[in-house]
């Protein structure tokens, strides 16, 4: 998504959260990072069903529900995801997003860029 937008904003130049295919902490002000935060954005009322916001000492932190979400909708039989929510922290309203990661169905782990994507898709 970094190289599908035009910067606007005066300062750094963006740096994608997903250059190896997965979620790292080094990005900065990453289009597709940005399209997570913008699901559970603070200012939202009421907050889209199945994320969950909370702001703590300038850091803030969301669950978005995933167990909904299959691989392809056009298929009712597809096996929904093994991740319950996708869980995202950062801090204040900066570029960088400390942490994301995919919990239920064993070890959290990061994200793929495309798990992030599909999940972009449901809740837009």
């Amino acid at each position: 998504m970094c190289q599908d937008r035009v910067k606007d904003w005066s300062g750094s130049d963006p740096k994608c959260s997903f250059e190896d295919g997965v979620f790292n902490r080094d990005g900065w002000n990453c289009a597709t990072a940005n399209a997570i935060r913008d699901i559970c954005y603070e200012g939202q009322t009421p907050m889209p069903d199945g994320v969950c916001f909370t702001f703590c000492d300038d850091d803030e932190y969301a669950t978005i529900k995933t167990d909904h979400i299959r691989d392809d909708d056009d298929d009712e039989d597809d096996e929904p995801w093994m991740a319950i929510c996708l869980w995202v922290q950062w801090y204040k309203n900066r570029g960088r997003t400390e942490e994301m990661l995919l919990l239920g169905g064993g070890e959290p782990r990061p994200p793929t860029e495309e798990e992030c994507r599909r999940i972009i898709d449901v809740y837009k």
